[in-house]
């Protein structure tokens, strides 16, 4: 597990002397922009539910995508608050489950919010569809990451474009800014990044806006949040949840889960009940990965599995053809001896009489002549 950064919120509200150690509550976050960031963004969250849960201290841990993984994995964590691609695995794999889904007010709907940005720089005006980018540089976070990867191989390969086969995909990994650096320098000539992320850099005087296009923008996918009007190259999915280990129990999850729902906007965040996150599910089936990888590279044993029954009635069908097959040679020989048999007796029979007949009329003979 490797551990980014740790917030811890010491607000306590005052308690009498001989009051019970308040409980520690450690939530998870996936640093997509760094550690920093991710302590930063997540800290009006976390104060609020210190607030509301007097009797807890509230510590945020952030990881990139393989810490995050390996805290759940260790029981390390209680909540966590990440993308709905590493979401869904982890509920497929650790039986995590979401209690509340981020929204942000004045934006997108919590149900179609995330999104990719496939950007290159403004000059490279011989990539401006899809199309375009075959045999491209492309730049990528991991090939785990939701946003910053796989929602865009999703759109890419409706394309009929597989970024492994396709395209020169290199991964760079976490703070996302790393792709929108390699675009810039020419490292790569197409960066996969998170639908809005190239305006907050714009907002915050990091890049210049005039120094980047997005390839192929969709109006019917486009994303406003107060302030910033992202262009998406994708479709777009929920937005991010917070989710409990199984090992939580219900009662601290459902006062987390109301706090979570009572909680003012702050800092651009409040938080709704979950939404369907079925449309992340579609996209790990479409392209055979996270839960339903065993529907794009099946096992011997598996297809055999599956296909038992019908090799059984086969092999069956099979069996009493060649016991047809041999019986019907069995009866074929017979009946070819039993003809010739019957041939022989003939031809027998008839030279008999033949015989019978010549001494007749041999007999005959002898006596017209006595």
């Amino acid at each position: 597990m490797r551990r980014l950064a740790v917030l811890t919120l010491a607000l306590v509200a005052a308690v009498p002397v001989l009051a019970a150690d308040p409980v520690e509550v450690r939530v998870g976050l996936l640093g997509y922009r760094g550690a920093e960031h991710a302590v930063v963004e997540w800290d009006a969250t976390l104060r609020h539910l210190q607030a509301a849960l007097p009797g807890h201290v509230f510590s945020g841990v952030a990881f990139d995508l393989p810490g995050l993984r390996a805290a759940v994995q260790a029981g390390a964590v209680d909540f966590v608050i990440t993308n709905p691609g590493h979401y869904v695995e982890l509920e497929a794999a650790h039986g995590v489950s979401r209690i509340a889904t981020v929204e942000t007010p004045g934006g997108p709907p919590p149900a179609a919010a995330i999104g990719s940005a496939l950007i290159v720089r403004a000059d490279r005006t011989d990539l401006r569809t899809l199309d375009d980018l075959k045999g491209a540089r492309l730049g990528a976070v991991l090939p785990e990451a939701f946003g910053g990867f796989r929602v865009a191989w999703r759109d890419l390969a409706a394309e009929g474009i597989n970024p492994y086969t396709d395209m020169d995909a290199q991964f760079f990994g976490f703070p996302m800014e790393r792709i929108v650096n390699a675009v810039a320098s020419g490292t790569v000539d197409v960066g996969i990044i998170r639908v809005c992320l190239l305006e907050r850099l714009v907002a915050e005087g990091r890049v210049r806006r005039e120094d980047f296009s997005v390839v192929a923008p969709r109006p019917d996918y486009h994303v406003v949040v107060p302030g910033l009007a992202c262009q998406s190259s994708t479709r777009l999915y929920p937005n991010w949840p917070f989710a409990k280990l199984a090992s939580v129990p219900d009662a601290l999850a459902k006062q987390v889960g109301m706090a979570l729902l009572a909680m003012p906007p702050d800092d651009g965040h409040a938080w709704t009940v979950p939404v369907d996150y079925q449309p992340v599910h579609e996209l790990f089936r479409d392209l055979g990965i996270g839960p339903y990888e065993s529907l794009g590279r099946r096992t011997f044993v598996q297809i055999l599995g599956d296909i038992w029954p019908w090799l059984a009635l086969a092999a069956l069908a099979l069996a009493w053809w060649v016991v047809h097959v041999a019986r019907v040679e069995v009866l074929v020989r017979r009946r070819t001896a039993e003809l010739r048999a019957a041939h022989a007796d003939l031809r027998r029979q008839g030279e008999e009489k033949e015989h019978a007949a010549r001494l007749a009329l041999l007999g005959e003979m002898a006596s017209s002549m006595a």
